[in-house]
């Protein structure tokens, strides 16, 4: 795999100023921010005769597609939209397939929340690919939330409107386990060998970046140490949540995957040291206690049925009253990022479920792929730069 990707690079990409690129923004009812994302690419100063967007939308109904065409008609860069029924990572293999088939040196995927609060920000990436190449390297952006769409809008405004220009030099590269694809370059013969998982509805990004690791190709994140923010990904509270919005058939496809990226995600030397990582982290505390919460349900159903428990225990009337102000604790947050009660209690149940799966599955996917999440550690430290680490 190594020899196919140093047989596919072409070496005079290195001495062209401005490699080839495409740029991909997967959409999905994102009328509200990829104004601005296309704005950031748009603005940043990389001529617009080396760039062809292509717009991947998921079929969005809030005038997306619309929006999109017309800042790309009034930018004169090539363009090319296209409306489909793509998952997240059906999307992004799509562009890969762009990418190769038409002959790009590389791939930027955008997100479609994405601002970024420098110019010359996709120089900066190129430079540093090419020190580290073959690498995928991200410019993390900053998550940011918003009460509503005005004020998303002002705050993005001002960002693009007070850009300074990037001091490649002045940035610093870090490895990393796993980026996101929020504004992530992949050089070409990366993308021959390397492709998203049709089964990995989410999550995709860090089974993508454990093979990648496997297959010599290094992960990096761009960082300004402290010294300011290089991008913001833009949400509306409670808005194109994925987890929320995610069906509950599509949750669930490709189940055991999505076990094996939460194990890489956690993983740092032993299958002890994921599961401590996993306590530690609020995402991994809130996939607990939801477990814990159906766990609680089935306990409280079995200790009815069992008359010792509930005769001399009483554990039936302790485990109805922990699951029902549990799941009405979690019910009520949950309403807070949906639009009915309705569909709080039907995520809380999905959520329930898929976590309490997750737990029962983890330390199976911990036992069997220790040695593979190991060679990624062990290859991360030949890499030469400092590490960082990100979780969830």
């Amino acid at each position: 795999m190594v020899a196919d990707m140093d047989s596919a690079y072409n070496e005079s990409v290195y001495t062209l100023k401005h490699p080839k690129l495409l740029v991909c923004i997967i959409t999905l009812n994102s009328a509200h921010t990829v104004t601005y994302a296309l704005e950031s690419v748009l603005s940043d100063g990389y001529p617009l005769d080396r760039i062809k967007v292509l717009v991947v939308d998921g079929g969005s109904t809030d005038g997306t597609v619309e929006v999109v065409r017309r800042v790309l008609q009034a930018s004169g860069v090539d363009y090319e939209v296209l409306v489909t029924g793509d998952s997240i990572p059906e999307a992004r293999s799509r562009c890969i397939d762009e990418a190769v088939a038409s002959g790009f040196d590389y791939l930027l995927f955008v997100d479609s929340d994405v601002v970024t609060s420098l110019r010359n920000l996709i120089n900066c990436l190129i430079e540093k690919e090419r020190e580290r190449h073959p690498a995928i390297i991200q410019a993390f952006p900053k998550p940011k939330f918003f009460r509503d769409a005005r004020e998303l809008s002002e705050f993005s405004r001002k960002v693009l409107a007070g850009r300074a220009l990037a001091e490649c030099r002045a940035l610093a590269v870090r490895s990393s386990k796993y980026v996101g694809m929020g504004f992530t370059l992949i050089p070409a013969n990366a993308l021959r060998v390397l492709r998203f998982d049709p089964d990995l509805t989410f999550r995709e990004d860090r089974a993508y970046c454990m093979r990648a690791w496997l297959s010599n190709v290094k992960v990096l994140r761009l960082t300004s140490d402290g010294r300011g923010e290089l991008a913001y990904d833009v949400n509306v509270t409670g808005v194109n949540d994925i987890y929320v919005n995610t069906s509950f058939t599509r949750h669930f496809k490709g189940l055991w995957k999505k076990v094996v990226t939460l194990a890489y995600t956690y993983y740092d030397g032993s299958a002890l040291k994921a599961l401590i990582n996993l306590l530690r982290d609020r995402y991994g505390r809130r996939v607990t206690a939801y477990a814990l919460l159906l766990y609680s349900f089935v306990g409280e159903f079995v200790a009815a049925l069992t008359i010792h428990l509930r005769m001399v225990l009483r554990a039936d009337e302790l485990l109805a009253l922990l699951s029902i102000t549990g799941f009405t604790a979690a019910c009520t947050a949950l309403r807070r990022s949906v639009r009915s009660m309705r569909k709080a209690l039907g995520t809380a149940v999905k959520f329930m479920l898929f976590s309490a799966a997750q737990l029962l599955l983890l330390p199976a996917a911990l036992l069997r792929y220790g040695k593979v999440f190991k060679e990624v550690l062990r290859k991360r430290k030949t890499v030469g730069v400092a590490a960082t680490e990100r979780i969830i």
